[in-house]
Order: C-alpha cells, then structure tokens, then sequence
C-alpha cells in the first residue's frame, strides 16, 4: 500500500545518491511478509515509477538484502526505521558492510503505515456489513 510514508522514504533516500533504484516485492514476497498484494506487481511497479524521485524499478524476488546486493551492486541501502535491530537485518548490515555499503534508516511518518490503512480498511469493512 503507497502511502505518503513510502513518498517521504523516495525523497529522503534520493537525497543520498545520484540514481534511485527501488525494488517493488512481488507476489511470493509479499505473502512471505504476511500480506496479500491487493494491486499487480506490474502496476504497484508503475506507480512506483512515477514517483520524481525514482530513476529505475526492479522486481524485488528476494527477501534477502546481500542477496540483491550481489545482484544490483547497490552502494546504498535504505529502509525504514522499523527494520533497525532486527536479528536478519543487523546480518545484512554485517555484511554489507564489509563490501562498503551504508544501510541507512529513515525514520516512518508519524500517523501513516500500511498497517494502520489496512485496520482502517477492515475496520469500515465490518461496519459496512
């Protein structure tokens, strides 16, 4: 779900580099998250794109962030704060690391994330009914 959270994330990460590649999850990734893609790949991909601050989209098939690094050759990562701490990602820090690349975490927008729109979903749905 994009939200201005996500457009705050593209801003401040495209205030670190010269080209902005974000990779979109697609539907194996996203139901590995717990989650059901609700639009396609392609057209989540599309408005991504969109955005001023993206200069390029890929398909993000894999969970594991060294893994797209071997692949991308990426020099900067960056998530949101959520992450920060958590056992996997302190692992994709190590490692990355040692081939010089920053993993940076940007703080969420107060107020505004995917779950907080997906209970507001489900909560209208049920009154709805």
């Amino acid at each position: 779900m994009f939200h201005v959270g996500h457009v705050n994330l593209l801003r401040n990460a495209k205030g670190l580099c010269e080209k902005l590649v974000v990779g979109v999850s697609n539907e194996d990734c996203v139901v590995h998250k717990g989650k059901l893609p609700v639009i396609c790949l392609e057209d989540r991909m599309a408005v991504v794109q969109a955005c001023r601050w993206v200069d390029g989209v890929v398909v993000q098939d894999e969970l594991d962030k060294y893994k797209a690094w071997e692949w991308l050759h990426y020099d900067v990562l960056v998530s949101g704060d959520d992450w920060k701490g958590v056992t996997r990602w302190k692992g994709y820090e190590r490692a990355l690391r040692e081939d010089g690349v920053d993993v940076v975490y940007f703080p969420y927008t107060k107020g505004v994330s995917s779950s907080i729109i997906r209970n507001s979903l489900k909560e209208n749905g049920k009154e709805k009914a």
